[in-house]
């Protein structure tokens, strides 16, 4: 993607073009040369059947699938899936598995096989997964057994379920070893390929800018253009591995596009050798590290801020480790700096979204100003511009960033209202989050956010699905969820303020801090773990609203700053 007006174009630093023209941003870093080929034949297509190198070991057992068995795994299920599921390609399946083999066998084969993989959480509550699976209708959802229950209650049909452990033999629930191919015929089979790489691939959820949870369509063409963005940007992989095995730690989950593709897919391609830690503890990360030879490790504020209050974290625990990447949400430079004191290895930030497939920031050829984001990655434009009447602002000054890339989404499945509001008319990405750019060094950084999504620890929450757990509740009348920022921790908490319903505020009984308990245990019977109202309940007369009903959220988080200042809180935060 090139510059367009290069006779007004200036150098914002040395991986920064700016045209003064037309408010576009470029990185001066070459576009990469993408290859024309799906996601499976461009992470696997070249691996042998004999391959034994090691892909992927779990941590806590010691697992290992080397590159040759997870091919060979991969097309026995790939080919399964078609000739005894009797899918075809452009189906949908449904995975929602915790970061595992199991997971990373079951995209591989749909990938083979030409299948859309819809993503989930598999800790998702009931109306979590059904909502999920209603959107997307897969053919086939792939899960634990531990979870039969909740897909059940979920209302997914038991004739679509697959399980990764065991084979249960009723209800038409069919498992991966009764669907394997054999041998043979799968080390025979060739990889579908899709007539156009625009076709998609994956489908991810994500909250968008506004609203329930959506389906992002990531394509072939935005997978291997993301990975080849990535590659292409010098110290990526960091020149001091000199020709050493990758071995990533990853904590982070599959189904989050930051683990898919920035970990997983990454991995896979680069013939390098992923760990999964699961759960993350600091101490356990601490050991992994060391035993592992870890020299990368793919971090998230909130888990960063952990590991440094951890005693065993020091320079020789991290002396193997060459690159920290930190993703997610922004990170502060206090925090960067400490870290670097500690470990003698520097923080690394980027910035992306789901709809990005990854990255649209990242620190190029190895250099960044603590606290910024970086510059843009390779073949990928930006504007910046005023929330208010839309025009380009100079560098310096604040606005909302759109992106343009071939990493950047197709659009969201069944929902052609929100996609075309979440581009403008010459094609750019309104990301929602506002930056200003540095005149100096041509880096970005994320000052504020016009999207309603609250990130807690990585996960997304979208204040709609909290605020429709909370007015079904019979004593409250309206509510509003908003992001607390908790500094400690480094992650937003959700919290809410709820107006009462009439015949609770006659009710002169009841005790605040008991409702708000109440409150609180109601909505944690109904959503994730990562939706817990741990940023607090406050109640007001009136939640603010315009003249269409919407929520005013400008006022919301208002309210909520100067409830921090005056040090008055309806329910003591929860512990992280």
């Amino acid at each position: 993607m090139t510059q367009p007006g290069g006779e007004s174009n200036v150098s914002l630093g040395p991986f920064t073009v700016y045209n003064h023209k037309t408010g576009i941003y470029a990185s001066r870093l070459p576009p990469p040369k993408v290859p024309l080929t799906s996601v499976y034949d461009f992470c696997l297509g070249n691996v042998s059947f004999d391959d034994a190198g090691a892909a992927i070991t779990i941590c806590s057992t010691g697992q290992t699938i080397s590159y040759g068995q997870l091919k060979l795994r991969s097309q026995q299920f790939g080919l399964g899936l078609l000739t005894k599921a009797k899918l075809k390609p452009g189906d949908t399946i449904l995975v929602a598995l915790h970061s595992s083999i199991d997971f990373a066998v079951c995209v591989m084969a749909a990938q083979f096989a030409g299948l859309q993989v819809a993503l989930a959480n598999p800790d998702y509550a009931r109306r979590e997964l059904k909502h999920v699976y209603n959107l997307v209708k897969p053919k086939k959802v792939i899960i634990h057994s531990t979870h039969l229950g909740r897909a059940a209650a979920a209302s997914i049909k038991t004739f679509t379920v697959v399980l990764t452990d065991t084979k249960l033999g009723r209800g038409g629930v069919l498992s991966i070893g009764e669907l394997l191919a054999d041998e043979a015929s799968a080390k025979a089979a060739k990889s579908y390929m899709p007539g156009d790489l625009n076709t998609t691939a994956y489908l991810p959820s994500s909250s968008g800018t506004t609203g329930l949870p959506k389906a992002v369509q990531i394509s072939h063409k935005n997978l291997v253009s993301m990975l080849s963005m990535n590659l292409n940007i010098p110290g990526y992989i960091p020149d001091a591995l000199s020709g050493e095995q990758l071995r990533v730690l990853t904590f982070l989950p599959f189904f989050h596009a930051i683990g898919l593709v920035g970990q997983l897919h990454l991995v896979l391609k680069t013939r390098g050798q992923l760990f999964i830690l699961r759960p993350f503890t600091p101490d356990s990360l601490c050991k992994a590290v060391p035993e592992h030879k870890i020299n990368m490790i793919g971090m998230v504020p909130p888990a960063l801020t952990k590991l440094m209050k951890h005693p065993g974290l020091s320079r020789d625990t991290f002396a193997t480790v060459k690159n920290v990447r930190c993703g997610g949400a922004p990170l502060d430079a206090e925090t960067e700096a400490k870290f670097l004191q500690l470990t003698g290895v520097e923080v690394k930030q980027g910035w992306g979204m789901t709809e990005l497939t990854v990255a649209g920031l990242d620190a190029s050829s190895g250099q960044q100003t603590p606290g910024s984001v970086g510059c843009l990655i390779p073949g990928t434009l930006a504007k910046v511009v005023d929330v208010s009447t839309r025009e380009p602002v100079e560098p310096g000054q604040r606005g909302e960033l759109l992106i343009k890339g071939d990493q950047v989404f197709r659009g969201y499945v069944s929902n052609p209202e929100e996609t075309k509001a979440s581009f403008t008319e010459d094609g750019f990405f309104r990301t929602g989050d506002i930056v200003t750019v540095d005149p100096r060094t041509g880096e970005f950084s994320i000052v504020d956010r016009l999207k309603e999504l609250i990130k807690y620890q990585g996960y997304q929450v979208a204040p709609a699905d909290l605020e429709g757990v909370l007015i079904s509740h019979p004593k409250i009348a309206a509510a509003a969820v908003v992001g607390r920022y908790d500094k400690e921790n480094g992650t937003e908490l959700p919290c809410a303020f709820v107006e009462l319903s009439v015949d609770a505020q006659q009710q002169q009984h009841l005790s605040k801090h008991a409702l708000a308990e109440e409150i609180d245990q109601f909505v944690r019977s109904k959503v994730s773990h990562h939706k817990f109202l741990r940023g607090g309940i406050y109640f007001v007369d009136k939640v603010p609203v315009g003249a269409s009903g919407k929520i005013l959220r400008k006022d919301v988080r208002a309210m909520l700053k100067s409830l921090e200042q005056g040090q008055h809180v309806s329910l003591p935060r929860s512990n992280l």
